[in-house]
């Protein structure tokens, strides 16, 4: 299946097959806000490049913004300039900032046989004159089935296969909102509503605009398959735009202004110029810009819940608190019908993210008091996309950047910090009337059973950035690790960030003693008792041993080792129990090799460990007698020597 890729800010995207092209994007070329480490908005508005349109000769206007980002409620400044070479009569100067929500989905008509005209209605009375049409009109030359079907059905011929199928593309346009400014109005000279004549030189003016509180996030993406009747577009664009408008002796044409309606640029998204008949515009130019919605959490709404048992109906979701640094937390816990339960706890370190420029770092706190292991853990970004274009909706969830992490063992509590990569191409986290898109760091526990796992969501939100332009993708594509690294620039310096991010995290961290594995037990370790179907294991709470039931029969409260009721003990560690309530000094745990995301990263050679001594060598004295022992000698001559090798 084909998927369309902007591949450039500059270039528009374009089908992998050349029989059905998919709408032309509002793509800025304007990188109105660059990724950097600090995440930080560009504010120098030279970053942003001009898109004139049609300029007359002697006249050019040129639009600058104070910044290239801007959140919802914050107020765009900027500057035109209009340069006239000589006399130039117009009417005005005005700026138009406004903001557009854009969707293309694209659906299949099929149109049944009996439907269709028959081919002699429409294409002549006689056959002569329908082999007349074709000669006029020839089929594509390329076996195509998608165009071949269209002009069946745009030339009156039944199909083949009894029915006709047609691909066609839904377009809605939204106005997000629209500021119009007139900065410079030419005085009527002749009274006849022609304008009068500009000044010769550069004329400067300044503007500004309040983007509604309400403004949803700058977004852009795009997929499927166009050729099929799959494909999808969506965009949230900003766009400040000027126009030097004068009188026309005919009603405004594309030649005069880049389309007859007044629009900047191509696409249904261009900005407009409000122009009346007999007015055209002489030259034109606009830049995009950048908005990030207010107060939005970027969750994606997806449930994030556990199970109370094997089998059991019941169904809890995760409780969102904020977490400490300003990132966001999340905490589940799921029950096991044998008693015990895993509670965990998801924090980032905070709730947005550049894409491309941020990793975020994810800390997982586990505490499992049941005798069940954890066999890994995956951390994944779901990502719900809704569109919506006149009655036709799309909706879809991703799953991107995944990451595998090894898991733990029985009676683990304790925690980790593992690096989350953002990388370039994301869409940004948008609530617009046509387009919503959220996103939740997802991680998985992956325990034994049939739908057992535990699933934690942690809401977080991404930034639009440039490079949701430049390195876009279609929804849900992955990321390249290893071509990115390979290919170097932006990509290949983020891929090499996020693994040195990676590498100086610190190690985990447990809070209780390691509890022995049940396999390498097989008696007591007070009485020496074997265990036997009837004698089973108990794990000490405290230090962690196996013993039998009855020299493990106290209970005691050890809420220090992260218990909430009173829990089993030996009969050695019950005092220190009861005075102390289970003290234990955090430990780190070995530091467990990183997979997934960073399994392309290349990583420095290990140093090898140093020379060792040379080996002892055990020989008895029978070996050094060749077996001609003393005849008096006893068994404790044969005791073994230790001799050192000679070099």
């Amino acid at each position: 299946m084909s998927e369309i890729v902007a591949a450039s800010p500059d270039v528009p995207a374009t089908p992998s097959t050349p029989s059905a092209a998919p709408p032309t994007p509002e793509v800025p070329t304007a990188r109105a806000r660059v990724a950097s480490s600090d995440a930080t908005t560009n504010d120098s508005a030279s970053s942003a490049r001009a898109e004139p349109v049609a300029p007359s000769p002697g006249v050019r206007v040129s639009v600058d913004v104070d910044q290239g980002a801007y959140v919802a409620g914050d107020t765009v400044s900027g500057v035109v300039e209009v340069e006239c070479d000589g006399p130039v009569k117009a009417k005005r100067v005005e700026v138009t900032i406004q903001g557009r929500e854009r969707v293309t989905l694209q659906r299949t008509l099929t149109i049944p046989s009996s439907e269709l005209a028959p081919f002699h209605h429409v294409q002549g009375t006689s056959h002569r004159d329908h082999h007349a049409f074709l000669k006029a009109n020839p089929k594509p030359e390329i076996r195509n089935l998608v165009a071949e079907r269209e002009w069946r059905a745009r030339h009156g011929h039944e199909s083949s296969s009894k029915n006709v199928s047609i691909v066609d593309d839904i377009t809605q346009v939204e106005t997000v909102f629209s500021e119009r400014r007139v900065v410079i109005d030419v005085p009527d000279e002749r009274g006849d509503g022609a304008g009068g004549s500009m000044r010769v030189g550069t004329t400067t003016k300044t503007f500004s605009a309040v983007v509604p509180r309400t403004a949803p996030s700058a977004f852009y993406v795009a997929g499927g398959n166009w050729s099929l009747g799959r494909g999808y577009l969506a965009e949230i664009v900003y766009t400040v735009a000027a126009a030097v408008v004068a009188a026309a002796d005919e009603e405004p044409s594309g030649a005069n202004g880049g389309g007859g309606d007044g629009s900047i640029g191509g696409g249904p998204a261009a900005p407009s110029v409000s122009l009346t008949p007999g007015e055209k515009i002489l030259a034109a130019n606009k830049k995009h810009f950048l908005v990030t919605q207010q107060g939005s959490n970027g969750g994606g709404g997806v449930t994030s819940g556990v199970t109370s048992g094997v089998g059991a109906s019941a169904m809890m979701r995760a409780s969102t608190m904020p977490a400490a640094g300003g990132g966001a937390a999340a905490t589940a816990t799921r029950k096991f019908i044998t008693g015990g339960a895993l509670k965990a706890t998801i924090s980032t370190d905070k709730r947005a993210y550049v894409p491309g420029a941020d990793v975020a770092v994810v800390k997982i706190e586990a505490n499992c008091t049941v005798g069940q292991p954890c066999h890994g853990m995956t951390t994944c970004a779901v990502v719900p996309i809704g569109l919506r274009a006149h009655g036709e909706r799309w909706n879809k969830t991703f799953e991107m950047s995944t990451t595998k992490h090894p898991g733990f063992a029985p009676g683990y509590f304790g925690e980790r910090t593992i690096a989350f990569p953002i990388p370039p191409g994301w869409p940004a986290s948008t609530h617009g009337a046509l387009i919503r898109c959220g996103y939740d760091v997802r991680t998985t526990f992956t325990l034994a059973g049939v739908n057992a796992n535990l699933v934690v969501d942690v809401p977080m939100t991404i930034e639009p950035s440039a490079s949701m332009y430049s390195d876009a993708r279609p929804a849900g594509a992955p990321f390249d690790v290893v071509a990115a690294q390979h290919a170097g620039g932006a990509a290949g310096a983020f891929v090499l960030k996020a693994a040195n991010v990676a590498a100086t995290l610190p190690p985990g961290v447990v809070f209780r003693p390691p509890w022995a594995d049940d396999k390498t037990s097989r008696a007591c370790k007070s009485c020496y008792a074997p265990f036997t179907l009837v004698n089973r294991r108990h794990h000490c709470r405290a230090c962690g041993d196996i013993f039998c039931k009855k020299c493990a029969g106290w209970k005691v409260d050890l809420p220090r080792l992260g218990y909430a009721t009173p829990q089993r003990v030996c009969q050695g560690c019950m005092e220190s129990a009861r005075r102390t309530g289970g003290a234990f000094t955090p430990i780190e745990e070995p530091s467990a090799s990183r997979a997934g995301w960073f399994a392309g990263v290349k990583e420095p050679e290990p140093t090898p460990p140093p020379p060792t001594s040379p080996p002892v060598e055990t020989v008895s004295l029978e070996q050094l007698t060749g077996g001609h022992a003393a005849a008096n000698a006893t068994s404790d001559a044969m005791t073994p020597m230790t001799l050192e090798p000679t070099s």
